[in-house]
């Protein structure tokens, strides 16, 4: 068979799946940030975040409406921009010179929690990832290998950064901006590969997508394995906090990854033996 490199054959479908889902959750995430201010010292430092998570929300709409009139550059601009602000909202706070300079003048409420955008940051690197990869030698994937992955990006992210958030906030690791930067920053990056991954089998490069989502599996897997004890420091966290162990680091790392290391080999067994 011809190799050909379509640009044109990024699921309609999916695109509105996908692009609905993640403004939907931006738009859920502006809502739900209000109340999260309640908490603050200052809550209407709250307020540029949740004009920016509104705007980015209905951003991604039209963002789906320029993709579906094939109008494929401004809708990668958008999604891009929404990814933009989404990770700076998100981790701008963790950026070590930030992160001294917004406890120093109590600005704290500048920075959302990463929590609400983790639903539609892998949905939005999805949305990038489709429209910006070509297909290679038709469709190579199937909807077990695209909900599977996906699945397990939004799972991965989540759990991890509920893990980080508990930890942080109940142990001297709050005192470590570098290590806490690093941290999130791996989670993030990590949800950012199953998603590739996962788009370069449904596009027909199963090799390299197999490879990077058997790497991020095992990665996870074997990580998370070493956390089911708790961090070195589990002993100085109060019961609230140490009670989250090992069960979080399973749903933020362990299930993720044999979720798509069972994609893999099903989409093996699929190719060579049906």
């Amino acid at each position: 068979m011809a190799v050909t490199r379509e640009w044109q054959s990024a699921g309609p479908t999916l695109i509105r799946l996908a692009g609905t889902l993640a403004g939907a959750s931006l738009l859920a995430a502006a809502s739900v940030l209000p109340f999260e201010a309640r908490a603050l010292n200052h809550p209407l430092q709250h307020v540029p975040a949740i004009l920016i998570t509104g705007a980015a929300g209905v951003g991604v709409f039209l963002g789906v409406g320029a993709a579906m009139e094939n109008r494929r550059r401004l809708a990668m601009v958008i999604f891009g921009l929404a990814v933009f602000f989404s990770l700076f909202l998100s981790l701008g706070r963790f950026i070590p010179p930030i992160y001294r300079g917004v406890y120093l003048v109590d600005w704290e409420g500048l920075f959302p929690p990463a929590w609400p955008y983790t639903l539609a940051l892998p949905l939005l690197l999805l949305l990038l990832a489709e429209l910006s990869i070509p297909t290679i030698r038709g469709n190579g994937g199937s909807t077990l290998s695209l909900v599977g992955g996906t699945a397990a990006a939004i799972m991965q992210l989540f759990f991890t950064v509920a893990l980080l958030s508990i930890v942080a906030s109940e142990s001297e690791l709050f005192l470590l901006p570098g290590r806490l930067f690093l941290a999130y920053l791996a989670a993030f990056g990590a949800c950012g590969s199953l998603v590739l991954g996962t788009v370069l089998v449904r596009k027909g490069v199963p090799l390299w997508g197999g490879a990077i989502l058997l790497a991020v599996g095992f990665v996870l897997v074997a990580g998370s394995t070493t956390l089911y004890a708790g961090p070195d420091f589990v002993f100085s966290l109060p019961p609230r906090a140490s009670g989250y162990f090992p069960t979080l680091p399973m749903l933020a790392g362990t299930i993720p990854g044999i979720m798509v290391v069972v994609v893999w080999t099903t989409l093996l067994w699929r190719d060579n033996y049906s």
